[in-house]
Formats: structure tokens, C-alpha cells, sequence
């Protein structure tokens, strides 16, 4: 029954930080739900809000409705207080009380990048988006964006061979645009799929530049724009980020392209210049780096390691290293080495770099 109180507390129409607050001091959703027009206002809560939450109370069967809709196509209510709400999420200061998710939940506590641009976009904007995506989610991340026409669907794209996020401005069982639906019917077979809004509800303009700081906010690496206009919704995503802490990164183009304007003038303001992929993965803190290391392979192929694999593979991390390196820290053998490091390729557990480097996978 306690689903039913946070859906309708999640749909109540007063300020995301406000119920933040309300949430963090009462012990609740059912208490939340049984607070009098007194108690709002011992709580903080003005004489308006105190009004809606009392008068929202009348509005209690539709959260149990919303709930039955969910159950019945197998769609995830996720309240901030549950394991499986992304943890990023929970320390911005106006967190949804309740997402929806459809697709592999796990996927939503990874490495999450945003890679986010223009819809109406360069085609030059939107190989590299899907090009970086593809990239990122090789190295371990997952890529969150937000399903628009553009630079969104590209990285969308770019990250269904490993995985993605798409964060909604309309309910996860409704897509838009509907042009993008080859790309949503994929995600909900390969990734994950989120709102804040219920099931069913169709897109509103104001929707998505308040989605925007869901895509920001359950990023640890960060907000990568591609490519943006001076008025990019895009740009929204990044003066989110910058409120939250995030770290922005930004694709330096051509200053006589309309659609370069908002990328640059992010890096003049201290976004960081991003041209390779290693231009994201060395601004990450180390424990971000840590779980990027931390991706599964196979147990019984690790337990069969002999001892030169294994003092090869413990050598290495996300961070591709040269041959002449792993040979001072393991002692081995140039001939030692070379076996290693054939087998351990043959087994995927680690990855040839330019220069005779190599790394984990």
C-alpha cells in the first residue's frame, strides 16, 4: 500500500524541493498522506501548498490505478527511498519522488554519462555522438540521454550494443518522438527506460526542460554535449549539471556553424574540451574509475588464469598501459609476457590500445 501513498505524493502539483524536504523529516508517504492543513505548515509548507496536499488527498484512487496500470505491464515504481533508485539521483535538491522504469533496472547505478546535443543537429554532430557513445559504453559506461530527434537518438544509437538509458518526458509506455520508435523498442529490449510521469501521460513542452535534470542528475561522469545551438535544450541539461556539481564536457567545432555556437561557448565557461574519448576517462575521480574497472567477466576464465595471466591481468585497468610498463611491474619474461597477453586477448579479458598498449575489458 505504501507504492500507492508515494505515487500520490509524487503526483501532488507542488515544488520538487519541497517534497524533498517533506519526505526527509516525516517518517512516511502514508503519514505524508494523513498530514492535516495544520501539520503542512509545521512542516514548512505554505498556506498553498498545505492546501494542495490536503485537497490532493481526494485524488488518492488514481495513484492506486497508476499502480495497476503499472503491475499489468510489468513497468517498475521505484521511490527514492527503495535500493534500486539510482543513488546519484537522490542527492540533487529536487529529486522525483518516484521514477517508472521499464527495461534492465541495473543498468541505472552504473557509470552513467549524458551525451546530449541539438535535434536539429550536423551530420558531422551526429557520427560523433554516435561514435563517442559506442566508445564509452566499449569502456564501461552507460550512456543516458533523452530520445529526442538528433544528437539523443544517435547516442542512443551508438550505445545498444552495451548499455543505455533513456530518460522520458511523456510516460516510459509512450514514445516520442514517434519517429525514434525502432530506437525505443530496442532500448526496452537492451537498457532502460525512466520518467518521472506515469504511465500514459503524453508530452507536454514544459515536461522537458524539467526532465533535464533527471538526465544530469543520475550522471557520476558527467554531461558530454556534442553539439548545441545557443538556444539547445541541450544547454539546459548543462546549466543542470553545473548546479549539481557535475563536470561538463563539450566538443570544440566550427565557430561558423550554427549549431557549434552553444558547444563553444560552454567550454569558454569552463566546460572541459573533449576530442577523445580519453579526454573524458582521465577527468573522472578515482572511485568513478574504480567501478569502471569492476566490469563482469567470466568467473570460471578468471579461476583458470596460470600465474603469468594472472600477475598480467592484475597489472592492468581501465587505463591502457605499454608493454615495457607491465614488463617492470610483473618481472616477467619478454616471452612470459607475450604468451600472457595472447591468451588473455584470446579470452576477451583484456584489449589491445595504439602503441602496444593494453587493457582491461
Amino acid at each position: 500500500m505504501d507504492k500507492v501513498y508515494s505515487i500520490w505524493f509524487n503526483c501532488l502539483g507542488i515544488n520538487e524541493r519541497v517534497k524533498f524536504k517533506l519526505y526527509n523529516r516525516v517518517e512516511s508517504y502514508k503519514e505524508i498522506y494523513s498530514l492535516t492543513k495544520v501539520g503542512c505548515l509545521d512542516y514548512g509548507l505554505n498556506e498553498g501548498q498545505a492546501f494542495k496536499l490536503v485537497d490532493y488527498k481526494s485524488s488518492l484512487d488514481e495513484a492506486k490505478f497508476i499502480l495497476e496500470q503499472c503491475t499489468k505491464n510489468n513497468i517498475d515504481v521505484v521511490d527514492i527511498g527503495s535500493e534500486n533508485y539510482p543513488k546519484p539521483l537522490k542527492y540533487i535538491e529536487d529529486p522525483p519522488i518516484v521514477i517508472y522504469a521499464k527495461g534492465k533496472m541495473k543498468d541505472l547505478n552504473g557509470v552513467n554519462i549524458a551525451i546530449v546535443g541539438s535535434r536539429k543537429c550536423s551530420e558531422q554532430g551526429a557520427d560523433f555522438a554516435k561514435l563517442f557513445a559506442k566508445k564509452l559504453g566499449q569502456e564501461g559506461f552507460t550512456i543516458v540521454s533523452g530520445l529526442a530527434m538528433g544528437i539523443d537518438a544517435q547516442a542512443h544509437k551508438g550505445a545498444l550494443v552495451n548499455k543505455t538509458i533513456a530518460v522520458m518526458g511523456t510516460g516510459v509506455d509512450v514514445c516520442y518522438p514517434k519517429c525514434n520508435i525502432d530506437i525505443y523498442s530496442k532500448i526496452l529490449d537492451r537498457g532502460c527506460i525512466i520518467s518521472e510521469y506515469a504511465p500514459g501521460t503524453q508530452s507536454r513542452p514544459y515536461h522537458f526542460p524539467k526532465r533535464n535534470r533527471i538526465i544530469s542528475g543520475i550522471c557520476t561522469a558527467g554531461v558530454f554535449v556534442v553539439e548545441g545551438g545557443s538556444n539547445s535544450g541541450a544547454l539546459i541539461t548543462a546549466n543542470k549539471a553545473w548546479e549539481q556539481n557535475k563536470v561538463i564536457f563539450s566538443m570544440p567545432r566550427d565557430i561558423n556553424v550554427q549549431y557549434s555556437k552553444g558547444s563553444n561557448e560552454l567550454i569558454k565557461n569552463g566546460a572541459k574540451a573533449v576530442t577523445h574519448i580519453d579526454d573524458i576517462i582521465n577527468s573522472l575521480c578515482g572511485d568513478v574509475k574504480k567501478k569502471l574497472i569492476l566490469k563482469p567477466y567470466d568467473k570460471k576464465i578468471e579461476n583458470s588464469l596460470d600465474k603469468f595471466e594472472t600477475l598480467v591481468y592484475d597489472c592492468l585497468s581501465w587505463e591502457a598501459i605499454s608493454k615495457e610498463q607491465i614488463l617492470r611491474e610483473t618481472n616477467l619474461e619478454e616471452e612470459e609476457l607475450e604468451v600472457a597477453i595472447t591468451k588473455l586477448l584470446a579470452n576477451k579479458m583484456i584489449a589491445r590500445r595504439l602503441g602496444h598498449r593494453y587493457v582491461r575489458i
